[in-house]
């Protein structure tokens, strides 16, 4: 099977999805046109002949699902190593959505922007809250009415963030960055700065430990800069 880069993104977001997704919101998330994205779609299926039981459903003003018995393999062609690393990822980049807001989150804001149904959504926070506890956080996202929020002490916000971008980052997402939680070149910046400090004092580190000091800065320089600095009391999102 060949696609184009393009077609492949187009067909992670479907894999990532069990759940109807318009032609409108994969246009505007590849930045491509409806008509491009109904090419592309027939394109996509054409080659999923290759693959036994493989098809996009259409629905004309619901969208596109994708419908599959050879996941793995769809999966390791598009080079999202497996269907848990997807999974990762999409509860990661959610988590970080909802970690770095300022205000309450609306749920059906959620289920738009994720391509996901409220039962999802409420599992995937779930998950989330679940992951916080295991790592002494607590459970930080809380609801209210129809809307979730981070309700943790700053400093306790900043290690979630941190965390569940290392999440994404182990996912293999990353790359694509599809929600656009890391600034390229400011990563770049840190790095650079932090290999010249070390250098300076003839200071050896592996790389792990580089990707994990550097991914900790980023996350303290963007709490300062968008004005969030660290309290003592609770702060909370929305509240």
């Amino acid at each position: 099977m060949y696609l184009t880069e393009r077609q492949k993104r187009i067909l992670s977001l479907l894999l990532a999805s069990k759940e109807w997704i318009t032609g409108a919101e994969i246009g505007r998330r590849l930045g491509i046109t409806d008509r491009t994205v109904r090419k592309d779609i027939r394109e996509i299926n054409e080659a999923l002949k290759e693959y036994k039981g493989s098809h996009i459903d259409s629905i004309r003003g619901t969208g596109y699902v994708l419908k599959t018995k050879e996941r793995k393999r769809i999966l390791k062609y598009t080079g999202k190593g497996n269907e848990n690393e997807t999974l990762q990822g999409r509860i990661s980049s959610l988590a970080l959505e909802i970690l770095t807001a300022d205000e309450a989150i609306s749920l059906d804001d959620l289920e738009e922007a994720f391509f996901i149904s409220r039962t999802t959504l409420e599992t995937a926070i779930r998950q989330i809250n679940e992951k916080s506890i295991k790592y002494g956080l607590g459970t930080v996202i809380k609801h209210k009415r129809n809307m979730v929020c981070t309700e943790c002490l700053e400093e306790e916000r900043r290690k979630g963030i941190h965390i569940f971008l290392k999440r994404l980052w182990e996912s293999r997402q990353m790359a694509e960055d599809e929600f656009g939680f890391l600034d390229k070149k400011e990563i770049q910046d840190i790095q650079q700065r932090v290999w010249k400090a070390f250098a300076a004092y003839a200071l050896k580190v592996t790389d792990q430990d580089m990707e994990e000091l550097v991914l900790w800065l980023y996350v303290q320089r963007l709490r300062i800069i968008t004005g969030n600095g660290l309290k003592t009391e609770k702060n909370i999102g929305g509240g």
